[in-house]
């Protein structure tokens, strides 16, 4: 009968474990204990850009839960959109400014995002937004005479 016992506890320790290790909210006195990323703004539109002229633009990473916030996974749906990325872990209460450099390649309407995969386990994968319409690069003009 002792050896169940220790099955038991065994395999209860292991589903806590599992649970735990998976990023589901505990509850301590009422309270959810989990991360909970913000990401502000979550669109940009940076109006009318120069093909092959970097511009910048800012958006804030911020941990509103109360557990530690991981982002596991930065990407961008372009190499013309590349979001720099500092630290990685947010504490409960603190922001990281993320800086997005954008260089058009084409001429037209531009449609990027930047995606954050983070340990939230309601929103997993939070998605930032960069329009910008780009035109050609201006030519120095040149006089004949």
């Amino acid at each position: 009968m002792a050896y169940y016992g220790r099955v038991v506890l065994l395999m209860a320790g292991g589903f806590l474990f599992f649970v735990i290790g998976r990023g589901l909210s505990l509850r301590i006195n009422g309270v959810f204990l989990k991360p909970q990323v913000e990401v502000t703004p979550l669109e940009i539109d940076l109006g009318t850009v120069q093909v092959n002229k970097a511009v910048e633009c800012e958006i804030v990473l911020h941990n509103i839960g109360k557990k530690l916030l991981l982002i596991k996974q930065v990407k961008s749906t372009c190499e013309c959109t590349v979001p720099q990325i500092v630290t990685g872990v947010l504490a409960p209460g603190e922001s990281e400014v993320v800086i997005v450099s954008f260089t058009p390649k084409i001429v037209g309407f531009n449609l990027q995002r930047v995606m954050f995969e983070t340990n939230d386990p309601k929103q997993p994968m939070r998605v930032f937004t960069l329009r910008a319409h780009s035109v050609p690069a201006t030519q120095p003009q040149m006089s004949i005479r």
